[in-house]
């Protein structure tokens, strides 16, 4: 058995769990994220203030 091939799989077996690692830590950050929220929470316009025709960032 040649040890240059083996040396090699340990590489790829490490490499791609260390991506599916943080691919799992990204999912976990967006799920978190105050971003996450449904669609439908986007969807409903912001309530007119009396006096003021549109709401402006405070």
């Amino acid at each position: 058995m040649d040890f240059s091939w083996s040396g090699r799989t340990r590489v790829t077996d490490s490499v791609n769990c260390a991506v599916q690692n943080n691919i799992a830590t990204f999912l976990q950050q967006v799920e978190a994220s105050p971003l996450a929220r449904p669609r439908e929470a986007f969807a409903q316009p912001a309530p007119a203030q009396p006096g003021r025709p549109f709401k402006t960032a405070s």
